[in-house]
């Protein structure tokens, strides 16, 4: 079982550059497209691998099948 930190961060904090040293391989999702383009482009600014998903059925495949050293997910989604 994969270790889970929930976090609810205030705008602004830069989170990625924080992880930059240990992150290699992420994974968002949202069901907002403008968010996992923005999270898309900080973790491609760190050579991080990427992926998203904007669908939950989608989401839960591909974790399902795909190792990340972090996903962020909105808890929230329809």
């Amino acid at each position: 079982m994969a270790d889970c930190i929930i976090a609810d961060l205030p705008v602004g904090v830069d989170v990625a550059e924080r992880l930059s040293v240990v992150v290699q391989a992420s994974y968002q999702v949202d069901d907002e497209i403008q968010v996992v383009n923005a999270l898309k482009r900080t973790f491609q600014k760190m050579d991080c691998d990427v992926m998203s998903a904007t669908d939950p059925a989608d989401a839960i495949c591909i974790i399902n099948n795909s190792r990340f050293d972090i996903v962020i997910c909105d808890y929230r989604m329809p």
